[in-house]
């Protein structure tokens, strides 16, 4: 700014500072005595905004005012380092919770495949499976867990939880969009996308059918409903899906392992050409008998007194 236009000037035509809200303009209340420091803001001839520290002070001559004193300082490589270091601080805070979020996922997903590695049936599996699915997913409003029939015509409602309730409880492989796909697929109730016809009576607002394979072969599918997912978690689904899929291969794990030690067994009991118990079946069953009647010392001499 030239000379000339600085002579006749007022300081607060020259130095507005639009972040206060005053009637008053600041350098009349310098005039009036008081001084003043604010961290200000304003925009040069050129367009660029700059960030100033400004002290002013009123001159005073034989105990009057008679005029005041500013100082600005461009700290506006300050204000920036600040705000980056204060987004830079969020970031790395965001990223901790994350971390730490992560780690109570992995701890739970330690803990379901350990207590279904000790399954000794597929219903004892669909029991853990529930219970470790509603902590791994606290904001599902629904969750089914769905295996197929021996025909491999039909799923069925294995496992089920949650308030609003699972979908069909039997339902053909043609009817859910993640079998069909083995992928995991995403339902809107309120009519985005493609929805699964087995989720048409739901009353969650997101539908996430995760496909379940084990050794190479398709075993079920696990529905999870969600609400409505705002904009500012936009990145919500990802996670859960991410996380679904984690847990899906687990059960199914499990799953076709708890299938393969059934189909051995029935193999070691039956005749493969008629289908009949065979000895070994019949000497299992002796074995219990006997043991059970041991434990039962009364019974036993009931019979010997009869």
């Amino acid at each position: 700014m030239e000379k000339s236009e600085l002579v006749g000037s007022r300081l607060h035509e020259m130095l507005p500072i639009d972040q206060l809200d005053e009637d008053v303009p600041w350098s009349a209340r310098v005039i009036s005595g008081q001084s003043l420091h604010r961290t200000v803001r304003r925009r040069r001839r050129d367009g660029k905004i700059l960030d100033l520290e400004m002290q002013a002070v009123p001159l005073m001559v034989d105990g009057g005012v008679r005029g005041a004193y500013a100082m600005c300082r461009d700290i506006s490589e300050q204000v920036r380092a600040s705000d980056a270091e204060r987004e830079h601080a969020v970031a790395l805070n965001e990223l901790v919770k994350e971390l730490e979020v992560q780690t109570d996922q992995m701890t739970l997903l330690n803990e379901m495949a350990s207590m279904l590695e000790c399954c000794a049936t597929v219903k004892e599996a669909g029991t853990v499976a529930q219970e470790s699915i509603r902590k791994l997913f606290p904001h599902a409003v629904s969750l089914g867990l769905y295996t197929f029939r021996a025909s491999r015509n039909l799923v069925e409602l294995s496992a089920s939880g949650g308030d609003s309730g699972p979908s069909e409880s039997v339902f053909g492989p043609d009817a859910c969009w993640g079998l069909r796909r083995g992928q995991p697929h995403w339902s809107d109730i309120a009519g985005g996308g493609i929805t699964c016809p087995h989720l048409n009576e739901l009353r969650a607002a997101r539908h996430l059918c995760l496909p379940m394979t084990g050794q190479g072969e398709m075993l079920g599918i696990l529905d999870l409903g969600f609400p409505g997912v705002e904009k500012e978690v936009s990145n919500l689904p990802y996670s859960q899906q991410k996380l679904g899929v984690a847990v899906a291969a687990q059960i199914a794990l499990s799953l076709a392992s708890l299938q393969l030690r059934d189909k051995l067994r029935r193999q070691s009991i039956r005749d493969p050409l008629t289908g009949l118990f065979n000895r070994r079946f019949m000497q299992e069953s002796l074995e219990k008998e006997i043991t059970s009647q041991t434990q039962e010392p009364s019974s036993i001499c009931n019979i010997h007194r009869y």
